[in-house]
């Protein structure tokens, strides 16, 4: 019921702020969690992370979404500077190994995988 509710408010939001990289970003997140095909959620991506290129979790979208449309270069030429910022936020932190493993499984790179997997549950343990 949570994510209902989230995301009833996000696509009010939305409906009101059709710009703001924010909004774009958490309705596609919540779309794309919800089971809804790529096409409801990829412009919404899209969109964020070109009006927006400093809003990590546009450009950790825009990863996650080349990886899965099989855009390996494309993704991880976005990801490069990303992994050399020396402070940010738990949540970002996330976002960020997220995108490292959609492109893990994109790869189908198990070692990665298991390394990220295990990144990724220290950064939940540590912040929640």
């Amino acid at each position: 019921h949570k994510n209902k509710k989230a995301r009833q408010l996000m696509e009010d939001l939305f409906l009101r702020y059709p710009d703001y990289p924010r909004v774009l970003s958490g309705l596609a997140t919540l779309r794309e969690a919800d089971g809804e095909p790529i096409e409801n959620w990829a412009p919404l991506i899209r969109h964020a992370a070109k009006i927006a290129p400093d809003y990590l979790f546009a450009r950790t979208g825009l990863i996650k979404l080349l990886a899965k449309e099989g855009r390996l270069e494309e993704a991880r030429t976005e990801l490069k500077p990303l992994l050399e910022l020396k402070e940010i936020h738990s949540s970002e932190w996330r976002a960020l190994i997220m995108a490292q493993i959609a492109i893990a499984k994109a790869e189908a790179d198990f070692p990665a995988l298991t390394r990220l997997s295990a990144e990724l549950r220290d950064c939940q343990k540590r912040f929640g």
